[in-house]
């Protein structure tokens, strides 16, 4: 039912907005115009609506506004895509839907007067001037902030104001405003902007390290202070200019307040992680010495998404990029244990994620040698490891079912993923004496967590743990439960 109330909605916005937009512009023929305005209801409809924006005045406003007039000519007939586009200097177009979705965030009304950082192309500043009263916009880069702003213009938007500057500082004249949308990812979300927002207004803002994760954070300033709540995880170009990263010797002052901010964090987290060990660990019968003092050790933090950092000490898993998840601290620490392993020890560890398991076996063990399928986890995982001096963990992007047959064999192999299986590739990698710890689907729609030793003999296996992990993927897994 909600479907064929949806498809009538569409419908009904289309008929308004075919009636009434004279924004097409730019040379192009009827017959292309209609082309185009096809294409923007197929898009509304099958990448906007049927993804959960409801709201009926960004419908209409993604309707309404000519995407393909926003980039390049070459790049028009892409324009209604799902998926961003380049837009010159290094820029992108976001794709419709992360355009809609955001507005929607913002719960724009006719009266307001919105900020936005990060003008790029000038697309989502036309799709908010549709709704609300006034729009101000900030772009960095001049060429695209002054292209930006000779095309509104020429498509008849006054209640845009274009600005080339840093965005970073808002535009504090003009403030406060009801709400602020960023269409680049800071590492943190910058207080001239919290100034600058009106109390009771909202912001969305995608916050995280420029390789690493982002979230689109939701932001809602009461009284009583700001309200944060992650919406999405996203991926945007980062955010540039003085205002988001101090040089050090423009102002030793302030890097020295930074440094000291630092280290009251850091033994914030210290303190976070030793009642975690004691609250999460101990009380729960974790008792091998070396995984509770590298549980005590490793910083969790390190491994998600600033916008996650304070509860990366909680009792709960917390999503990474491309829909992965770093395990909860006690099924990190369980799983560490039961492996019984030590100094001296080679492990393969099949699914690196964050890289945070890695890291509590590079603790007490000789060499960790870690597969991840996702580049973009691995890579950033890589870097995080690199970065905290953990030169004896060692990152492959490759399909993990098939191994490391190269550097084989291994004391013990610990799987972060579940295959339906356990892959015949990873045993015989095993040292005879050798053990495996890998969740397994079983025959109930759940899955176990299987302990395996390798003897002489064949296999011993015990089922430990019910848990519940990410399925691995790979083509070795497809081949392998066709078997």
């Amino acid at each position: 039912m909600m479907k064929c109330a949806l498809v009538v909605t569409a419908t009904m916005l289309v008929t308004v907005v075919s009636g009434c937009s004279g924004v097409d512009g730019g040379n192009v023929s009827h017959d292309e115009m209609r082309k185009f305005q096809a294409q923007r209801e197929k898009m509304v409809e099958t990448q906007i609506m049927d993804r959960g924006v409801e709201n009926v005045s960004v419908l209409r406003a993604m309707l309404k506004v000519p995407r393909h007039l926003f980039i390049s000519s070459i790049l028009k007939w892409q324009a209604y895509d799902d998926s961003p586009l380049p837009i010159g200097n290094d820029q992108t177009i976001s794709q419709p839907y992360i355009v809609a979705f955001m507005t929607e965030q913002l719960d724009p009304g006719p009266g307001d007067r919105v900020l936005e950082i990060g003008t790029g192309s000038g697309y989502q500043a036309a799709v908010l001037a549709e709704i609300v009263k006034e729009v101000y916009t900030i772009e960095i880069v001049e060429p695209l902030g002054k292209g930006a702003a000779e095309l509104l213009k020429k498509l008849g938007y006054e209640n845009i104001h274009v600005r080339i500057g840093d965005g970073y500082q808002g535009w504090p004249e003009a403030a406060p405003f009801d709400t602020i949308i960023v269409t680049c990812a800071p590492d943190h979300i910058p207080l001239p902007l919290v100034e600058q927002l009106k109390v009771g207004g909202r912001m969305i803002i995608p916050v995280g390290e420029e390789y690493g994760v982002q979230e689109l954070v939701l932001v809602r300033k009461t009284g009583l202070g700001l309200k944060q709540e992650a919406v999405l995880p996203v991926r945007f170009v980062p955010m540039t200019g003085k205002g988001v990263k101090v040089p050090e010797e423009s102002a030793p002052e302030n890097n020295k307040s930074s440094k000291q901010e630092e280290d009251v964090l850091e033994e914030e987290y210290a303190g976070l992680r030793n009642r975690m060990v004691k609250e999460q660990l101990i009380d729960r019968g974790i008792k091998n010495e070396q995984v509770l003092a590298s549980m005590g050790k490793v910083p969790r933090h390190h491994f998600v998404t600033g916008v996650l950092r304070k509860k990366a000490y909680q009792d709960c898993s917390l999503p990474t990029e491309e829909e992965q998840t770093i395990s909860t601290p006690y099924i990190v620490a369980s799983m560490s244990e039961k492996l019984q392993v030590g100094t001296g020890d080679r492990i393969l560890e099949v699914g690196t994620g964050s890289g945070y398991q890695a890291a509590v076996l590079a603790e007490f063990v000789d060499e960790v040698y870690s597969i991840e399928i996702v580049e973009p986890l691995g890579r950033q995982a890589e870097a995080v490891l690199k970065n905290l001096g953990y030169t004896n963990v060692h990152v492959r992007i490759g399909d993990g079912y098939q191994g490391w047959p190269e550097a084989a064999p291994f004391d013990a192999i610990l799987v972060t993923c579940a295959p339906d299986h356990i892959p015949d590739q990873l045993v015989k990698q095993l040292k005879f004496g050798g053990k495996l710890l890998i969740p397994v689907a079983n025959k109930d729609g759940g899955q176990d967590l299987v302990f395996v030793r390798k003897t002489a003999g064949g296999m011993i296996k015990e089922a430990v743990l019910p848990v519940h992990f990410d399925p691995m993927t790979g083509d070795g897994v497809k081949e392998g439960s066709k078997q």
